[in-house]
Order: structure tokens, then sequence, then C-alpha cells
């Protein structure tokens, strides 16, 4: 049995020799201005890296503490679900605030203090800690955020501020970061905004259109490191997540799905070799934004009638495709997934067709 395979089956010992030799460093993931401007550098932890073992379980500890508030969303449907009933005043505007950069900017130090503010201001979590107490958490989680490591031109380098992209604790210490600084600025800024929601570092908020600047300002000069950015709403638009929030005269407010301008409606090929279950989330996931994001029954269909091009263009069978007059049916989401299978054992019994030819 090699190392690799040792490592992945509980109750097996391995030597140091092969645990060492299965674990990797960090390495260095550079973007592109496509979002944010300019070109950064970040640092990407990997499945095998030294700290990732106690990275990943840290997790299912200080989950119990995060995610109590009201301005915290879990993803598009819930934000269009909060907004449904939302109006907008003439004088108000919908602003998204966005951290530059947030998990290599998050206070490593102040988020250790958080977390322990917080475990001992709740008893919950002790259920996930086996025999662990708040010091035991403390100590691991600021072992964790310290731990990584990376090799760049044949040279090792620590990190020594924030968190490193790709380690599972990273979201979660991120997310309670940001609501530490909600709770410390929102209530003292001048002028109060009327709606406030945030998925991790991304915020759609509704306030006065003379107090934008003043809030910016605001929430950027609590912590030194976490800066925002503006994007205000134009023409009566302002895109969310994969929302496009559009303001109507009457105050209300409409949703459709968003696509970045570098969209290129590819998706998973359905005659690539991929397990089946995988072609299946393909149609279920892009049905149910089809289904929940847009507000309008009439956009509902728009989007249904774009997502049957876009299946087809991917080589999925018209017999897959949802039909517009079952949009506002429960039974969307199913999408004849039994049709699936037939279309694919009837090429020769293989699960993973080709094209023409038969291979991929």
């Amino acid at each position: 049995m090699t190392a690799r395979s040792r490592a992945h089956h509980p109750g097996t010992l391995i030597s140091l020799t092969d645990f060492v030799t299965h674990l990797t460093t960090a390495h260095i993931l550079t973007h592109l201005g496509a979002h944010s401007p300019g070109t950064y550098s970040v640092p990407l932890m990997g499945v095998h890296s030294v700290a990732h073992p106690l990275s990943a379980h840290l997790p299912t500890v200080l989950k119990y503490i995060v995610g109590k508030t009201d301005r915290g969303l879990r993803n598009s449907s819930e934000f269009v679900d909060k907004i449904t009933h939302t109006t907008i005043h003439p004088h108000e505007s919908m602003v998204s605030f966005d951290v530059i950069s947030l998990f290599t900017n998050v206070p490593t130090t102040l988020a250790v203090d958080v977390a322990r503010q917080r475990l001992m201001e709740d008893d919950c979590w002790k259920q996930a800690a086996d025999k662990l107490n708040v010091d035991d958490v403390c100590h691991l989680l600021s072992t964790c955020l310290s731990s990584t490591y990376f090799v760049f031109d044949s040279t090792f380098y620590k990190q020594v501020f924030g968190t490193a992209m790709g380690s599972p604790v990273s979201a979660v210490v991120a997310n309670m970061v940001m609501e530490e600084l909600e709770t410390r600025t929102i209530p003292s800024l001048p002028t109060q905004p009327r709606v406030w929601y945030r998925y991790v570092d991304d915020t759609f908020v509704i306030c006065p259109s003379t107090a934008v600047n003043a809030i910016q300002e605001g929430i950027s000069g609590m912590f030194p490191s976490i800066k925002f950015t503006c994007e205000e709403e134009q023409d009566g638009s302002l895109p969310f997540l994969d929302v496009l929030v559009r303001r109507n005269l009457n105050g209300t407010l409409s949703t459709a799905v968003y696509r970045k301008p570098t969209q290129t409606e590819r998706y998973l090929d359905f005659t690539s070799c991929h397990p089946l279950h995988h072609k299946r989330a393909v149609v279920n996931t892009l049905v149910k934004r089809a289904r929940n994001i847009p507000s309008t029954l009439k956009g509902k269909r728009r989007e249904i009638k774009h997502l049957k091009w876009v299946l087809k263009a991917n080589g999925y069978p018209d017999h897959l495709c949802p039909k517009n007059e079952m949009i506002d049916c429960s039974s969307l989401l199913l999408i004849n997934l039994h049709s699936i299978d037939t279309f694919l054992f009837s090429n020769g019994g293989s699960k993973n067709p080709g094209r023409a030819t038969g291979t991929t």
C-alpha cells in the first residue's frame, strides 16, 4: 500500500517520512483585474497542506457562533426572498459595497479575539468540540491562521497577515470578522442604511443617495486593512451576486438573472466523460435559478427560453429541456430526470456517450 493510499484509510499507520512526503505547501495564485482593478497575488492552500486537516475541522466548531445575524445571506435565492416586498424611495439609492481582497486582509488577531468572546457567550459549540475548552479552540485557530507557508521561485515564505485562499476555515473567519465590523459600524453611522444584506464580502444596501460616501468612509475606517469599493445603481439597476435588481416606477423592486459580460455560457458538455449525477446537477441548478431569481412570470419564461438554448449548445438533448408552460409548476425541478438515463443507456449502454464517433 502506498503512502497516499494509506493516508486515506483510517486506522492504518504511516511513517513520518510518508506523511511529510504526502504534504505540500500552499501555492501562489495571481489574479488579473477582471472584477477589481490591478493585478495581485494571494496564497492558495491545497488539500495536502500542513494546516489543512486542522483548518477543515475548525469550521465544524466555529459554525455555531457565526451566521446568527439577519444581515447575512446563504445564497442568491434567499436574497431574492428577502427583497421581494422591499420598496425604495425616490431619494434613496441601491449600492453594493465590496471588500477588496477580504481573505488576505482579515486581521487574524482580531478574528481570534472575536472567536474567544463568542465562544464564551454561547455554549452550543461544545457539542462539536469533544473535550476542548475555549482556550484550546482559540489556540488551534491561532495556530491554523499563522501556519500558511508557500514556495515561490524556490524560496519558502510564510503568510504573516490575513487568511489563505482555499483554507476551509477562512470563509468562517471572514464572515465572523465581517459580522463584527457590521455590529460595530452600522449603529454608529450618521445615516442608517435602511436595507443591508451581505454575502461574505459583497453587500447590497439601500440608503439615502446623499449618504453613500459617508457610509463607505465609515465602514472602511473601522479596521485599517479592510477597505470597501462602491458600485452604485446605473439606470435604475444594480447587479448583486447572480441577481440583477431593478427599480420600478412605483418604488417596488424586480429581479432577473445577471450574467457578467465575460460569461461564455459554457457548462459541462453532455457528451463528456463525467458521472451522470454531474449532468443532472447542471440541469437542476440552472433550472432552479431560472425558477427562483426572476420575479415575474415573463422573466421566468424568458430565462427558461435562454436556458433551453444554453443546454442545447452544450450538447443536452431537447427532451431534457424544460417547457415554458411548466415554469410555475413545482414539478419543474425534476426535469424528467429519468429521461437522462433512457438517453444515456440507449447509446450502446454507455453512461458516457461520445459525439457522432462514439468518443469524447
